[in-house]
């Protein structure tokens, strides 16, 4: 009987062993694949908010100096150049303003693009005396655009990022240009850690920026004849080959170079042709998939195997006792209770580590609203900078007079940033006047001209007979709602052809109803109902935080008005803000 009970015993054990393992391989296998997919989601999610955060940082690199060239074509020192006067003051004045803005070089090139002075004169090699004419930053200036170009310089062999401005006499002709080049170092913010890897291709799907230097001067698809013909005579890239990258991009939001796998995302194209490309690599992701895998796996291993060992010795137990007193029963009873009681106290720490997570998840939201208002508030005061500069270097004149009303706008739209952030932390009081709705959208769109490339964009202004429609309220909050929706409309209408925004004042009675009309892509199967909740957003491409809608509304109803969306009939979307002639007397906004 002992022999059989033995070899019983044994039997068991290994059938039990050959079974746990097999289910240890299954659980290491499907706890992999489950965690590699989070990972995945995390890490793309990752690369989408750093490519979206890098397109605006891009995109602040790029525009932080033309305000400083708009002031240079306006001075008189570029003037009298131009009409042959002496260029010792201006080369000395252009050095000052360079060692300042922290530029490679300013230099002035006249109608037939020599340059006439340059803030890099007393160096061996300088700009002076070259002609530049076949750049196209040069051709569009002296059409009268502003323009912007990334080369290989032709004098100093050195890569950097051009941008012109056309300087013009008083009876609006082109009679020069003001050019600035930035240094490529100027553009290392984008890859902020060496996790972080990514390009920036331009027009042509050349790659102008780079965080690993192999990738440089390189093609994301094979240039056409015509492509080549036209960047060898801009001499753009000097002599160099520009070859094909060895990448793929996959429809699963990963693409492989030279065989390397990464996590892939880009950004929508900015105004002068380029595109952001992040990548992180997915041999991080599959480590901690393996780790996270076989650390489930083997706490799983070991509390089943405690388990069956804790179940095999009440089995034998049971087998062997099996004319054990009532009081035997009463005391495995008291066990499972004590176990009950255990199971108790693990679910209350598991609730108080989830209350934990939804902390940390709030305090999360907060840095990513603290970083945004920081970002917002970087592209103004640099500006800001850039016209007290101007403003101490030039003498006072009519366009010094432009420039400090310029300067005054950059400075309300910085405190009407600080004004709303305030609205979501503490209550304020505000005291109200008489606001003309005319002069609130004029100076909003006066805003929005000083920080949006929107030359394309058609904006129409159709009051309707109620020039004079007057409400009672705060005008910074009610700009910062028309700043909002035509900014919102402006970013809708960048890949629309003959875009178009219309804005009407109307009168139904008792409030005063703005309606501004966008001919864009409209909302699509989007509810426009949920478009002023905190942190829903329609711009996917553009990782924007979903906040500005809601500020709007609330700054509506502090009014006592209404906003709303819709479709608009003949294509695009329509955004009505309605408030009342007169309001209920608080005489305070809070």
């Amino acid at each position: 009987m002992g022999n059989l009970w033995s070899d019983f015993i044994g039997a068991q054990k290994w059938r039990w062993l050959g079974l746990m393992a097999v289910a240890f391989v299954s659980i290491a296998a499907i706890t992999y694949y489950f965690a590699y997919q989070v990972y995945v989601q995390d890490a793309q999610s990752q690369a989408a908010n750093q490519a979206a955060n890098g397109r605006a940082t891009l995109i602040s690199i790029s525009k932080q100096h033309t305000p400083l060239l708009y002031a240079l074509s306006q001075s008189s020192k570029v003037h009298d150049v131009l009409k042959g006067g002496s260029v010792g003051k201006l080369n000395k004045h252009l050095l000052e303003l360079n060692q300042r803005a922290n530029l490679e070089a300013i230099y002035l090139m006249d109608a037939d693009g020599l340059t006439v002075a340059a803030s890099n004169y007393q160096e061996a090699i300088n700009y002076v005396g070259k002609n530049y004419s076949f750049r196209p930053y040069f051709k569009q200036a002296m059409a009268g655009e502003t323009s912007d170009f990334f080369a290989i310089g032709a004098t100093t062999g050195k890569p950097g990022y051009f941008i012109s401005q056309p300087v013009f006499n008083q009876q609006n002709n082109v009679i020069g240009v003001i050019t600035a080049k930035f240094s490529v170092a100027s553009f290392l913010p984008l890859w902020p850690s060496k996790e972080l890897r990514g390009f920036v291709s331009n027009k042509d799907n050349v790659i102008i920026l780079a965080s690993d230097k192999q990738w440089l001067y390189r093609t994301l698809n094979t240039l056409s004849t015509e492509q080549i013909t036209v960047i060898k005579a801009q001499k753009q890239f000097a002599n160099l080959q520009l070859q094909n990258l060895d990448w793929t991009p996959l429809a699963t939001g990963q693409a492989t170079i030279a065989e390397e796998s990464f996590l892939y995302a880009n950004t929508a194209t900015l105004s002068n042709g380029w595109q952001l490309h992040m990548l992180i690599k997915t041999s991080g992701v599959r480590t901690q998939s393996m780790i996270t895998a076989a650390l489930i796996s083997t706490a799983i291993f070991f509390l089943w195997a405690w388990a069956l060992v804790i179940r095999s010795k009440r089995l034998k137990k049971a087998l062997l006792n099996s004319e054990q007193d009532r009081q035997q029963l009463v005391s495995v009873n008291q066990q499972m209770q004590r176990e009950i009681g255990e199971r108790i106290e693990a679910e209350a720490k598991l609730a108080k580590a989830q209350g934990k997570l939804v902390q940390s998840s709030r305090m999360a939201a907060l840095g990513q609203l603290s970083a945004s208002v920081i970002h917002e508030l970087g592209q103004p005061l640099t500006a800001l900078k850039t016209y007290i500069a101007a403003a101490e270097l030039d003498s006072p004149s009519k366009p010094m007079i432009n420039l400090l009303a310029n300067l005054q706008r950059v400075t309300k739209r910085m405190q009407m940033t600080t004004d709303e952030l305030r609205l979501f932390s503490r209550p304020g009081d505000l005291q109200m006047q008489s606001v003309h709705l005319t002069e609130v959208i004029n100076k909003s769109l006066s805003l929005i001209a000083q920080s949006h490339d929107h030359h394309a964009v058609i904006i129409e202004e159709d009051f309707e007979g109620n020039d004079t429609a007057q409400v009672t309220g705060h005008d910074h909050r009610l700009e910062q709602v028309i700043t909002n929706l035509v900014s919102n409309a402006l970013t809708a209408l960048v890949n629309t052809s003959n875009p178009k925004i219309m804005i009407h004042i109307k009168d139904d009675g008792q409030n005063w109803i703005i309606d501004i009309t966008d001919n864009g892509p409209g909302f699509g199967i989007r509810d426009p109902k949920r478009l002023f909740e905190a942190f829903y957003t329609t711009k996917s491409e553009q990782q924007g935080m979903g906040l500005g809608l809601a500020i709007s509304a609330a700054i509506v109803e502090e009014h006592h008005g209404k906003i709303w969306a819709a479709q608009n009939p003949q294509g695009g979307a329509i955004f009505y803000v309605s408030l009342p002639k007169t309001m209920p007397a608080k005489g305070k906004v809070s």
